[in-house]
């Protein structure tokens, strides 16, 4: 009797052994035998379960290890979980609603913000807390901070050193959680805003100003340089002819174009200052975002195979108004070896950045969306394509410009970066190994998005849908012929016979009707263009930006009253452009 009730016990136990006395674990969400990329190491670890509950990560073991009870469960076998993928320069809030689809699609689940206004950023982050919206983290500046005149409308404008100091306290005090310095400022205005960041605590960076040398720069406390700037600048053999020009000392007709300069400082280029660069930046922790993306974008647009890319669909209107080379405001007066010079900027640029790799520089992967050929999301996989095709990176070493480095930069390494027990759920699951080839980060299966799981195809539908639209033919195109030829009426007519019939069969979005609007503004047809965007905000009555339009329609003729009228509308419905907008007419 005893030998028998010893025997069940013992098979009692080894069976909980194997199956019902593992521990149990309790979450959300569940990845369950996935590969783990360690993007610190490029180690890869094999069949985990990822337990994710809330917004965190909250358990990794190998697959089985334990029971989980999950809301939902996702099969990760032969998939590949790495951190949500960051593009460190951006510029987003004003077209934040078309642009989040495409970042979420790509995995791009973190941002920063390179010339903000701080109240529309703090009311898109608001949206997205509440899930009225899905969107990535966000990391902002206020407006550049430039000299006179700026090179961008908007810009804060700091002429004296004091104004510098002003704009600095004031960006500070809104929330902006950088200043982003920009190319025009004098040096002395630049050293009072270093100097103004450094005492208050607030980092600073973006462009090194043309006047400004790298390495007075850094000793400034410069911790940042977006579009490899100034490391050309660095490395010339003449370089201080090149300042004496740049400063107003010395006149040259060559160097006083932007263009030519790209040829000289290519030309120019210095292999024994490499070093000495790599040496400063190195030993200063300076992080280098050179956008890549953008940089090619400028040397290649006389190329056709490069500009017939399918993927400006996915993009809205009034974000591609400039990409075509005759209507950018900086590219129409260019001469065609204009974009041979960039090519050689951009292709020197490449060479030198492996070597500063090596010798302990950081980098970032930025792409500078919307600027020209940038697209939100995809860009961002293209500069880590550069990284590894062109400037030699090794995958791990491109996907670390993505995850990793900006977590360090950004001092959140315990939150964000890798994937590990009790840091953020932010995460993209792929289908393929990213450290065996770089382009297997464009192979998403999902985003896990602050711990909730978003299907791939799913995603990847929505945009879809947006590039199907897009492709369909624009009816502002179709109804301004009956405008110019015959009157507005006409064209009125004509956008209301076609909605009716064919309504199915034309791109009919919001934009369309903005967008002649202003167009009929650019050709002197003012009333017409107002009948326009009234019948803009007839159709789309919910749509801020179609009375922001509308009130520069009354701009045009002179009529404040009704400008700011209905421009208190759009303020009403969550136009923050708009509300700075007013200030200056008031």
């Amino acid at each position: 009797m005893k030998n028998s009730t010893f025997t069940i016990l013992i098979t009692v136990l080894a069976l909980c052994a194997l199956v019902s006395c593992k521990k149990e674990l309790n979450g959300d969400l569940l990845i369950q035998n996935v590969n783990v990329v360690n993007v610190e190491t490029g180690e890869l670890n094999a069949e985990m379960d990822v337990l994710i509950t809330g917004d965190s990560i909250t358990n990794i073991e190998t697959h089985e290890k334990f029971n989980y009870v999950a809301k939902k469960t996702i099969v990760g076998t032969d998939k590949y979980l790495i951190p949500g993928l960051w593009d460190m320069h951006t510029h987003t809030w004003w077209g934040y609603e078309d642009f989040f689809p495409l970042l979420v699609a790509n995995g791009v689940t973190g941002i920063r913000e390179m010339f903000g206004n701080l109240e529309a950023v703090k009311n898109i982050r608001h949206e997205i807390e509440n899930g009225a919206i899905q969107g990535p983290d966000i990391v902002t500046s206020g407006p550049l901070v430039d000299g006179s005149p700026p090179g961008w409308p908007g810009s804060d404008e700091a002429k004296t050193p004091e104004e510098g100091r002003e704009i600095v306290r004031k960006q500070a005090e809104e929330g902006a959680e950088f200043i982003k310095v920009y190319s025009f400022l004098e040096q002395d205005v630049f050293e009072a805003i270093a100097d103004e960041s450094n005492k208050i605590g607030v980092a600073f960076g973006g462009h090194i100003p043309r006047k400004v040398k790298v390495e007075d720069a850094v000793k400034a406390g410069q911790k940042f340089i977006e579009h490899f700037n100034g490391m050309l600048e660095f490395t010339t053999k003449e370089r201080d002819y090149y300042f004496s020009v740049m400063r107003g000392g010395a006149e040259d007709s060559v160097l006083s174009v932007f263009t030519e300069r790209r040829r000289v400082l290519a030309e120019n280029y210095d292999s024994a200052r490499l070093k000495p660069l790599i040496n400063l930046l190195a030993e200063n922790q300076v992080w280098i975002d050179p956008t890549s993306v953008v940089n090619r974008a400028f040397g290649y647009l006389d190329r056709e195979e490069f500009t017939s890319d399918e993927r400006i669909y996915y993009m809205p209107d009034y974000a591609i108004g400039d990409w075509d080379p005759k209507e950018n405001r900086f590219l129409k007066t260019r001469k065609p070896e204009a974009f041979e010079y960039e090519r050689m900027w951009y292709h020197k640029g490449l060479e030198m950045m492996k070597p500063m790799l090596e010798g302990g520089v950081k980098f970032l992967a930025g792409t500078d969306y919307p600027n020209i050929y940038c697209y939100p999301g995809f860009s961002l996989h293209d500069e880590l394509q550069i990284f590894v095709e062109e400037a030699g990176f090794s995958p791990l070493e491109a996907l670390q410009t993505a995850t990793i480095n900006p977590a360090i930069f950004l001092e959140k390494e315990n939150e964000l970066g890798t994937v590990e027990s009790g840091k953020r759920a932010t995460l993209v699951l792929l289908n393929a190994n990213p450290l065996e080839d770089i382009n297997n980060t464009r192979k998403i299966e999902g985003v896990i998005l602050r711990g909730d799981y978003l299907d791939g195809d799913s995603l990847r539908a929505d945009i879809e849908a947006i590039a199907a639209k897009n492709k369909l033919p624009k009816i502002r195109e179709v109804i301004k012929p009956f405008i110019v030829d015959q009157d507005i009426e006409a064209g009125i007519a004509e956008y209301h016979r076609l909605r009716t019939d064919s309504l199915s069969q034309f791109n009919f979005d919001e934009e369309q009707l903005n967008t002649l609007g202003y167009e009929l503004l650019e050709m002197e047809k003012p009333e017409e263009a107002i009948r326009i965007f009234k019948l803009n905000v007839e159709m789309y009555p919910d749509y801020a930006n179609g009375f922001d339009s509308l009130g520069d329609g009354y701009l045009a003729i002179g009529d404040t009253t009704k400008t700011i009228e209905v421009w208190e509308k759009a303020i009403e419905l969550g136009s923050e452009v708009t509300r700075e907008r007013l200030k200056s007419i008031k």
